[in-house]
């Protein structure tokens, strides 16, 4: 849980506040921000977002081995980036098939922050160090909104962080099998 003054933020996202402040503390959990880095940990029962905000992702290829390269590609619905107070990011989860050992995970894409709404974009899916595992891999596309925090200026105090929670909408999933 990100506590920021008296407002408990209980999605940690990619756009979650960023602390700037000494006055603002992180209790628990990852805070990131929406910078191109990628997510740690994602919630796994995140509501899902409307018929409006599905991205349609598909991955390429569909079936591959050990060394394919697969990418996945969605639609934004939303503009990424930061507009006033408010950041937009798409962040991609990789989850390795059922009953694999812990190496078969992948490492997380960087978030996507930026783009024209309605646009198709592609993200490389980062190979896991040894390669692919068998089985089936999801790929989950999540749409994460919070507070921006703009950086604080050299020796200027910090700009006040604006105080709602952040919200982390599911907006797409596919899969893609490797084979032996």
């Amino acid at each position: 849980m990100l506590t920021v003054g008296v407002c408990a933020v209980t999605s940690i996202s990619p756009v979650a506040a960023q602390n700037r402040s000494a006055s603002r503390t992180v209790t628990t959990g990852v805070a990131r921000t929406a910078s191109a880095q990628p997510l740690t940990t994602q919630p796994s029962g995140a509501p899902t977002g409307t018929e409006t905000q599905q991205t349609n992702p598909r991955v390429h290829p569909r079936r591959g081995t050990r060394r394919s390269r697969f990418t996945v590609r969605f639609t934004l619905r939303d503009v990424p980036g930061q507009r006033g107070v408010v950041a937009t990011a798409y962040a991609i989860q990789v989850e390795r098939p059922h009953r694999s050992r812990a190496a078969c995970a992948a490492p997380m894409p960087a978030a996507v922050t930026s783009g024209a709404q309605g646009s198709r974009i592609a993200v490389a899916l980062p190979r896991p160090r040894y390669g692919w595992c068998r089985g089936r891999y999801a790929v989950i596309v999540h749409r994460q909104t919070g507070p921006y925090c703009p950086p604080a200026q050299n020796g200027q105090p910090p700009t006040p962080c604006p105080l709602f929670p952040s919200t982390d909408l599911r907006v797409g999933k596919t899969a893609f099998t490797v084979t032996a």
